[in-house]
């Protein structure tokens, strides 16, 4: 009988470092929302816009659910 000390160390992942990401809404001067995806290249405190709404939204919610569903297909396409 084998000691469970005797199992093999399972492999490390290899998988590639998920992108530091960040989702923010800023309004603009005409009173609408838009949403920005930004990204840390260097993983510092410094992101930068990577892409953002094209047209603004009312209010705030709005642009964060935008903006979230953009980021979620981001994410599907960088697995």
């Amino acid at each position: 009988m084998t000691s469970s000390s005797d199992a093999p160390e399972p492999a490390p992942q290899t998988d590639p470092p998920l992108p530091a990401l960040a989702l923010t809404v800023d309004r603009h001067d005409d009173g609408h929302y838009f949403w920005a995806v930004l990204e840390s290249f260097d993983r510092s405190e410094t992101y930068e816009r990577l892409f953002e709404s094209s047209t603004g939204f009312t209010t705030y919610v709005a642009a964060l659910q935008a903006g979230s569903a953009a980021l979620a297909v981001l994410a599907a396409q960088r697995r």
